[in-house]
């Protein structure tokens, strides 16, 4: 356990005081019972230690794991070893999302791999994703077949959909669900996600963010009287959502972005290309005028006596 003494640093006794003025009531048993410094050692179960990036982690992310008994800790690397995810893929797991502990193992981990490998995955992909991105413990039940639904039915040009689909079907369809779980944060709400699936082919940042940016401005000003959907937001062209939503109200082009700097500046033809198109223009002296007479009135008179 030395690993662990050393590991408890003046930035664990800060966490600590934050910790324990945050839980619920049950945990103040903790307070005159033990230190952070033997709550960290009784987790390090034997043959088994995380270090103290992944404690911090765990202690950051999911603040409960001071009122979890340790046979549900140990519930979760042992279900994790039991699948072959090795030992430093259960760090990482815990580490980028330590969430997993508060899930249960039979009810929601367990049938959660059951869906991948009936999804078509092997064994050894479903471990090897796993370890890339822990996030996918994040998954509902059901939202990875949901996901990879709305990937095989969207309709959209073919380069954008092989880079949606680039590195796999796993990884196609964690992605979506990342997206929508953004999407949500942003105040949409997650059936309207599904129901719009072109917002897959388009740059979440460079794209749907700005474009969110100014409806939620203006709904806050009071400039909206309608409510702009998902649908709304994507559907029209950059060029359309500026003239309708951005350009009426300057103060919005910065956060549209550089395109709203540039568009004025558009036209048919590249700037200065219109002058040379347009006719030269040539001076007329009093001596040009009387050539031209002098040339037209033989002429007009000949029409006139028939000759």
């Amino acid at each position: 356990m030395a690993s662990f003494r050393k590991a408890i640093t003046f930035k664990y006794r800060l966490l600590a005081t934050h910790l324990f003025s945050t839980v619920p009531p049950k945990a103040s048993q903790y307070r005159n019972q033990i230190s952070l410094a033997n709550l960290l050692q009784r987790y390090g179960f034997p043959g088994f230690r995380f270090n103290d990036e992944v404690l911090t982690s765990v202690l950051e992310g999911f603040p409960r794991v001071t009122i979890m008994n340790e046979s549900e800790i140990y519930e979760k690397i042992e279900f994790l070893g039991r699948i072959g995810i090795p030992r430093y893929g259960i760090e990482r797991v815990f580490y980028v999302f330590p969430e997993v502990l508060r899930l249960n193992v039979e009810n929601r981990l367990k049938q959660l791999l059951e869906e991948f490998l009936e999804l078509g995955f092997s064994e050894n992909e479903v471990r090897e994703e796993i370890v890339r991105d822990p996030r996918v413990f994040g998954m509902e039940l059901g939202e990875m077949s949901r996901s990879l639904g709305l990937l095989r039915t969207l309709k959209c040009r073919v380069p954008i959909k092989q880079r949606i689909c680039g590195e796999g079907e796993y990884r196609a369809g964690l992605q979506v669900k990342l997206i929508v779980d953004c999407l949500c944060k942003y105040g949409l709400i997650r059936r309207e996600a599904f129901k719009v699936p072109e917002y897959l082919g388009v740059d979440f940042d460079k794209q749907i963010v700005p474009r969110y940016n100014v409806i939620e401005y203006l709904g806050l000003k009071g400039a909206m009287g309608f409510e702009v959907g998902l649908k709304s937001l994507i559907k029209p062209s950059r060029l359309r959502f500026y003239n309708f939503y951005v350009k009426p109200y300057p103060e919005c082009e910065k956060m549209f972005g550089r395109f709203a700097q540039d568009v004025g500046l558009q036209r048919g033809h590249p700037v200065g290309m219109w002058k040379l198109f347009k006719p030269q223009q040539y001076t007329e002296s009093k001596d040009d005028v009387e050539n031209i007479k002098s040339f037209i009135e033989p002429l007009v008179a000949n029409e006139a006596t028939g000759g």
